[in-house]
């Protein structure tokens, strides 16, 4: 039997199988509907898992690792410079950029961001 709430998806869906020219049949509309709802229960069915029988295992403890938010929004100032480099680099650049999705200058930024902290950690008295 057709409920109430179903109704208006059924006039939606008379209206949809009638533009298409295929048949609008009571019986073939309840059974749509009635199918249509048995899988979204399905889908929609909520399975418990329950961790808390038998052991766990090893567990080993992992120290925090990840940036407080203040170091993550923390931005070194930056100074605008012109700087000529080769065609074969900028293209370079800017094809990774492109295959990354990313942008060219930001490469090179870091780039020269990273050799920098390496150079100066390196030569660290």
């Amino acid at each position: 039997m057709i409920k109430r709430t179903d109704t208006f998806a059924l006039v939606e869906l008379k209206k949809g199988l009638s533009q298409l020219d295929l048949p609008t049949d009571p019986i073939l509309l309840e059974y749509l509907a009635q199918d249509t709802r048995e899988k979204e229960q399905r889908f929609m069915k909520k399975t418990t898992v329950n961790y808390t029988e038998g052991p766990i295992g090893r567990v080993q403890v992992v120290s925090d690792f990840l940036p407080s938010p203040e170091e993550l929004t923390f931005k070194e100032p930056q100074v605008k410079v012109t700087l000529s480099l080769s065609k074969s680099t900028l293209d370079f650049f800017k094809q990774q950029a492109s295959s990354h999705h990313g942008k060219y200058q930001r490469m090179i930024r870091t780039l020269l961001d990273e050799y920098v902290a390496h150079y100066i950690n390196s030569h660290a008295s």
